[in-house]
């Protein structure tokens, strides 16, 4: 068996070939450059339930134009055609170069993730986490934040909606929302829920401020659905927690009339709403506090 990268081997089997991917135990991809570019349609996940093509503007053309030139890398690194890059070769870099740097590690590792068969694929948030963490280490802790931001707004969408379905939502958060105008429902719920437990009332404040303005703009352009991102709120146990949070940042940001059209598009808060609109926004019982 013939070695090419570390932890990558290649087994030719006629025109088709074997990868054995760092964070599998031994499982092996045949994959021809069809079933490539399939795989990695079937990876994209929907950004929301109203999302098409075009969550940055991208057309279905170019969208699957950029499918076929990942789908490239993708087949290079399965014939071990391809460095796998490191963090380390980020170093003493000046930024410009170190965001080249970055996105071709971030590409590459997200072709491993293409090439990983289901059983394989579970274990690569792991591996991603890790491979996350060194990038922030090399980059430099103070500077890690811009200069992973520049690189991920430069991903072509393919590769950046893979970005952000398997990254972490701390990450995400550590990034600034960065896919607040593309996420789907339940990862807006999730932002949401996380925000009504910031300490600071001043940060949380200005953090449910951005969210339910950015929620606003993209109910009323129609790439989100309020009514899901309640229903992922609902099924939690400290719903009332949140909403108290919620309605006590928008009384500090003039949303209440946006807080109660949200409120209204789900059952389990539809009485807030008309609280709100009575201008009783006060609950009957006390606010939860956070320890």
């Amino acid at each position: 068996m013939e070695k090419l990268n570390p932890g990558l081997t290649k087994q030719d089997y006629g025109s088709m070939t074997t990868a054995v991917v760092p964070f599998s135990e031994g499982g092996k991809v045949y994959l021809t450059r069809p079933a490539i570019i399939k795989r990695i349609m079937d990876l994209i996940p929907e950004m929301s339930s109203s999302d098409s093509f075009g969550g940055r503007g991208e057309d279905s053309g170019n969208f699957l134009q950029q499918v076929s030139t990942f789908a490239d890398l993708v087949g290079n690194i399965r014939d071990g055609k391809v460095e796998i890059e490191s963090a380390m070769s980020t170093i003493g870099k000046p930024d410009s170069e170190k965001i080249q740097k970055a996105t071709s590690i971030i590409s590459q590792q997200l072709a491993i993730y293409v090439l990983a068969e289901p059983e394989d694929r579970a274990k690569f948030p792991y591996h991603w986490n890790r491979k996350m963490a060194e990038l922030k280490d090399f980059l430099g802790r103070n500077r890690y934040k811009d200069i992973l931001m520049a690189t991920v707004n430069e991903l072509p969408e393919p590769v950046w909606r893979l970005f952000t379905s398997v990254s972490s939502l701390n990450l995400m958060k550590d990034l600034g929302h960065i896919d607040i105008d593309e996420c789907n429902e339940v990862r807006y719920g999730q932002y949401l829920r996380d925000a009504a437990f910031i300490r600071n009332e001043s940060e949380r404040t200005e953090v449910m401020g951005e969210l339910i303005d950015v929620l606003e703009g993209r109910i009323d352009a129609g790439t989100i659905h309020s009514g899901i991102v309640m229903e992922y709120l609902s099924n939690l146990d400290y719903l009332e927690l949140i909403t108290d949070k919620l309605i006590e940042s928008a009384k500090k940001n003039d949303q209440i009339d946006t807080l109660r059209v949200i409120f209204s598009s789900h059952q389990s808060t539809r009485h807030l709403s008309v609280k709100l609109s009575k201008g009783c926004a006060d609950k009957e019982t006390e606010p939860f506090t956070i320890i």
